[in-house]
């Protein structure tokens, strides 16, 4: 497989587990922090995990585009990971940088909600991407 291939799997495979992590552990347990610490807790936790998550998700989505020019991958392989890559994005940027940015300002327990509600979008398509790959390996 070309290099492409294994980077746009290993990104995929790493963000998978991650963000099955920050599903069921990370952002259940906000509920548990001390309102008198939150948002020293929030400030710590968005910039620790954007060192960890923004890298992966950057190498991601330069191989998975690369893969677009690789005609011996199947056309509906090459735009089905585009798209999954894509929506990661997308509620990423749209949904979940929002709520944290709200989250900044105090825990609030609904927004912990939405939060959880956005982030099943990236867990559906990093966990179909990371299955995908793994098949056509």
């Amino acid at each position: 497989m070309s290099l492409a291939w294994q980077v746009s799997s290993a990104t995929g495979l790493f963000l998978a587990g991650l963000i099955w992590t920050v599903h069921l552990v990370l952002y259940p347990l906000f509920r548990l922090v001390l309102p008198d610490g939150w948002c020293a807790y929030h400030a710590q936790h968005t910039r620790r995990m954007g060192w960890v998550v923004a890298p992966a998700m950057l190498a991601e989505l330069v191989a998975t585009a690369a893969l677009c020019f690789d005609s011996s991958l199947p056309i509906w392989l090459r735009t089905s990971l585009l798209t999954l890559v894509a929506v990661n994005w997308l509620a990423t940027g749209l949904g979940a940088v929002p709520l944290h940015q709200q989250l900044a300002q105090g825990l609030d327990p609904r927004v912990v909600d939405r939060l959880l509600k956005v982030d099943r979008w990236r867990v559906l398509a990093w966990t179909l991407k990371a299955v995908l790959m793994q098949a056509f390996s």
